[in-house]
């Protein structure tokens, strides 16, 4: 059976299963909380009928039907407690676990149409805002008009992918449930950035327009007045402060409306307090308005050291975003005394150390080695990834090519090869083949400049653990690597004035998120591309700035041009990734070492409907959405 059948007959399956759902969640005898049936009885709230859409989004519970009532104890050690609404966060659409497949949300639908230029986007009927108000099309109308393309807002107007193509996309409202977003190109990729819950999310796509219209100038003559009692300059000021979503505490309003699933009630210095949306959307498989949970609290848990503390004392319920490989002897020595268990989820990064040699590195003996193959090949077999994992990662790591990830469609089970083992002897042949074969009195390899063969690494202070055992390494080959730690913003001036020779990094951005935005794994964008930044700038620039980088290059950006052009479920995109990223697998661009890293998660043993299976982490899912928190209940007995 071919590629092209297999898709449509799981297109149709998708489509049986969401009319499936569709039918089921329209046939519901729907319940609520007891905290919200009171608010009912006492005339505050209208019936859970009258506040659930037509068609509310059906969330399957991971093991039982749960019980209402609870706090659950949460935990940041940021001073914005940002974790408040990364926790809660909804959007048009969400990611699955391994950011390979899209889910729709506050979404009904969606749908390509114009050769892939225009995205259509169906609401479900009957949505609202947390303070009862309708959310529709004109929700997104007015971040689309009122703020995106206001000239006191954004002066410059949409940016980033809205202006694929050279020209601005348009926007068009259909009806009160439907809208499209039209490209001047071809753009599915669109769909790849909005699955990440932020991306297709309150302030990034739309606000509650009646709620903020009261702060524009356009729609209160009172706004500046406003803005000045409150100590600010504008109007706008006012405006972008109260529509902000709470990534900075200062920018939270707990009179603001939402369609989280649960909204601040109390914001303070060290403490937030969620409670549950009245008019939250999904229900369980038994019509039961989710959440669960009739608040969770948000407490500042000190530094790193601290919270570990706290997760393994069972003060908190669940922990994840801070958790660290190297304090699991700890959770696991203390599951019983904290009532807790410990989990394991994969990172989402295929190599947590890896080196991007800088293909335009003003030396030309230095450039020649690192634009040839054989030798970025022979330092990726020079490298013990077993020891690593064993030392660095208790063995839970596992080494994974430089490219997105095995869970994609265009992924070749054959980039799984030799060339990411450690074969020392085949690297040191290799580099013997490349006329490094004389040595100085430390045993290091000589260039033809007769200078000895030395890579400086810049990297963060978190990747010096990998580099300093990949120099280690290196030694047995003849290779002398030197770990230099640095800052983003060092590294940063370095890369744009071509003075880094190596970056010492991460593999991010390696799943469908990375369609949309990624990184090193397209020729396009220098202010990421470590491998490349000046074929990067050249490209971006139109030939204006940068190198020009040699034809193949060109090919792989053409190449991802077109591979852009498909939804990432299609049979094409599937074809044209594998030809892509062969390059990424095969000629080693960028030098993984070991890639989906352990994460400890933690769950407090009186929560249910956690989920324990098949976890990973990272934020191109937006870090909580998979876990849908919303079905999580608390069983104290």
């Amino acid at each position: 059976m071919n590629v092209r059948r297999l898709f449509t007959i799981a297109l149709v399956v998708f489509v049986l299963l969401a009319t499936m759902s569709s039918a089921l969640a329209q046939d519901m005898m729907y319940a609520e909380a007891p905290m919200l049936a009171e608010r009912v009885a006492a005339g505050e709230l209208p019936s859970v009928d009258e506040r659930l859409p037509s068609n509310p989004k059906v969330i399957p519970v991971v093991s039982e039907i749960g019980s209402y009532g609870g706090t659950l104890r949460f935990g940041d050690i940021g001073e914005r407690l940002d974790e408040g609404l990364r926790i809660r966060h909804t959007g048009l659409f969400r990611y699955n676990f391994t950011a390979s497949e899209y889910q729709a949300d506050l979404a009904e639908s969606w749908e390509w149409s114009n050769g892939n230029r225009t995205l259509t986007i169906t609401l479900r009927d009957g949505l609202k805002w947390s303070d009862g108000d309708d959310f529709n099309t004109e929700d997104f109308r007015w971040h689309w008009e009122d703020i995106m393309n206001d000239p006191d807002i954004s002066p410059n107007g949409p940016g980033g992918f809205w202006r694929a193509g050279g020209e601005v996309a348009t926007f068009e409202v259909i009806d009160d449930t439907t809208f499209s977003y039209t490209w001047a190109i071809p753009y599915p990729i669109a769909m790849d950035s909005f699955g990440r819950t932020h991306f297709s999310g309150d302030n990034s796509l739309f606000g509650p327009s009646h709620w903020l219209q009261q702060f524009h100038g356009k729609y209160n003559d009172d706004a500046q007045a406003m803005a000045e009692e409150a100590g600010l300059e504008r109007w706008v000021d006012l405006l972008n402060g109260k529509r902000a979503q709470g990534y900075n505490l200062s920018a939270q309003d707990i009179n603001r409306p939402y369609v989280d699933s649960w909204t601040p009630i109390i914001i303070e210095s060290d403490r937030v307090l969620l409670e549950r949306n009245p008019y939250f959307h999904q229900v369980d498989e038994a019509g039961n308005q989710l959440p669960y949970m009739d608040n969770i609290e948000v407490t500042l848990a000190g530094d790193q050291d601290i919270y570990a503390l706290r997760l393994s004392a069972g003060e908190l319920d669940f922990g994840a975003r801070y958790t660290r490989p190297s304090d699991l002897r700890l959770y696991r020595a203390e599951e019983e005394n904290g009532d807790f268990t410990t989990y394991i989820a994969q990172s989402l990064r295929p190599s947590e150390f890896s080196l991007f040699l800088n293909q335009n590195y003003p030396d030309d003996v230095v450039r020649a080695l690192f634009q040839s193959a054989d030798f970025r090949i022979a330092l990726s077999m020079g490298i013990d990834r077993d020891e690593m994992n064993d030392v660095l990662f208790f063995g839970l790591a596992a080494p994974h090519p430089a490219t997105p990830l095995k869970t994609l469609p265009w992924f070749n089970n054959d980039w799984f090869s030799e060339k990411i083992e450690y074969h020392p002897d085949k690297a040191n042949a290799l580099l013997d083949g490349l006329g490094l074969t004389e040595r100085d009195d430390a045993g290091f390899r000589l260039m033809s400049n007769g200078e000895r063969m030395t890579i400086i690494a810049h990297g963060l202070a978190s990747h010096q653990p990998g580099c300093e055992m990949m120099a280690s390494d290196y030694v047995d080959i003849g290779i002398e690597l030197i770990c230099q730690e640095g800052t983003p913003d060092l590294i940063s001036d370095l890369q744009i004035s071509n003075e880094l020779m190596t970056v010492m990094w991460h593999i991010g951005r390696a799943t469908l998120f990375g369609r949309g935005t990624p990184d090193h794994f397209a020729v396009n964008d220098p202010s990421r591309h470590y491998w490349g930044t000046q074929w990067a700038l050249w490209i971006s620039s139109g030939g204006g700035e940068g190198i020009e980088p040699p034809q193949y290059i060109k090919d792989l950006n053409t190449l991802w041009d077109e591979f852009s052009q498909y939804p990432s479920d299609s049979a094409e995109a599937a074809a044209l990734g594998a030809e892509y990223f062969a390059y990424w697998g095969e000629q080693l661009p960028i030098i993984p070492s070991v890639g989906l890293t352990p994460k400890p998660v933690i769950f407090s043993n009186r929560l249910r409907n956690v989920p324990t299976e098949d976890l990973f982490w990272g934020s191109d899912t937006n870090f909580y959405a998979p876990f849908h928190v919303e079905q999580w209940y608390i069983d104290e007995s």
